[in-house]
């Protein structure tokens, strides 16, 4: 199936990961990430947006970015249109036509980092977090990353892109869409290294995890069309950036 925007040269998909039931606010997108493809160049870009990014909207006015597909899902209950509120606010913002989303919670974005076998990361610097959430409306203890290379199974992983209330430039929403951006490229070199979309039983347990913990308006053959056309992009072909003001947009 073809996808939108490839005979324009770009394919425009808005990513999202949100808490998911068990979590206050479930519905709020802690990641905002917008993904554009450019298969003819043979070339992606990522850009975050700060779940702080201040918007304003049709549905329910002014509010941080963050709450638009919460409020609009509250509201509605149904995730199609809760992922067109923020398609739209995200097109206004960016002057892109963006016509896919997907959605993934916390649970589904551990297991499927477990499925991977893990993910490797090259972390930047050592930080430490001290007051990262658990499950109990407390705090996990202490939290390190040391700079080097790590295997991450799907909790740290988690905690990686999660984290932001470590001190120094680390603790920052810029820095923490960094390490977003890093958990998805060495996701998707794992899918690729590991020919996961050849592996029957694999696939299997994919799609039991994608039913109970991912949403999106793509069809199953346009989401392996979307895999069909980047699989064999390199590290160095995907451009990362951030909504910051060292980067000046």
């Amino acid at each position: 199936s073809k996808l939108e925007g490839e005979k324009d040269g770009q394919v425009n998909i808005l990513l999202l990961g949100i808490g998911g039931e068990g979590h206050d606010g479930p519905y709020l997108s802690d990641t905002i990430i917008v993904a554009q493809l450019r298969p003819e160049e043979k070339k992606a870009t990522l850009i975050s947006i700060p779940r702080d990014y201040l918007v304003n909207t049709k549905e329910i006015g002014q509010r941080k970015i963050n709450a638009v597909f919460a409020e609009s899902y509250a509201k509605n209950e149904d995730w199609d249109k809760a992922g067109a509120s923020i398609r739209e606010v995200v097109s206004k913002m960016s002057g892109l036509d963006i016509p896919y989303f997907a959605v993934i919670d916390f649970k589904g974005f551990e297991k499927t980092i477990d499925l991977l076998g893990g993910v490797d990361i090259e972390v930047e610097r050592t930080f430490t977090d001290y007051t990262y959430p658990d499950s109990n409306e407390g705090y996990l203890p202490a939290v390190t990353f040391k700079e080097g290379h790590e295997n991450m199974d799907g909790k740290r992983a988690l905690i990686f892109a999660r984290s932001r209330h470590a001190a120094g430039e680390e603790g920052t929403d810029f820095a923490r869409s960094v390490r977003q951006q890093k958990i998805i490229q060495a996701a998707k070199t794992k899918v690729v290294s590991l020919n996961l979309v050849a592996d029957a039983g694999k696939i299997n347990e994919l799609f039991t995890i994608i039913g109970e913990h991912f949403h999106t308006n793509m069809s199953p053959g346009q989401l392996l069309r979307a895999y069909s056309l980047s699989h064999d992009f390199g590290q160095d072909q995907v451009n990362s950036l951030s909504l910051d003001p060292e980067g000046g947009i």
